[in-house]
């Protein structure tokens, strides 16, 4: 968590993650910002298990923006459906 941008943040090569936190941070937060410019990789099951999370988030009505990802990033969020329950911004060029 970043306190600058109050982001919840994603970084690194992210494998076997279950993201039990993100329904926590939620609660302190109107919206689910998710910072992924330092987020270099995301195993299909850590990406399935986000997805999880994100739709209960999503169902209590908070919107959800995924900021800066790379390009495969988003690609797997696609492919898993996390477009679907989130808007995803990319970084100006």
């Amino acid at each position: 968590k970043n306190k600058k941008t109050d982001s919840y943040v994603l970084k690194g090569n992210i494998k076997g993650q279950r993201f039990s936190n993100l329904i926590n941070h939620t609660q302190t937060h109107s919206t689910l910002r998710i910072e992924c410019s330092g987020l270099t990789r995301m195993d299909f099951i850590s990406a399935g298990a986000m997805l999880n999370s994100l739709v209960v988030i999503r169902q209590s009505g908070k919107p959800i923006i995924f900021q800066h990802p790379h390009h495969l990033v988003a690609e797997l969020f696609s492919i898993v459906g996390i477009n679907a329950v989130a808007t995803i911004v990319f970084a100006k060029s």
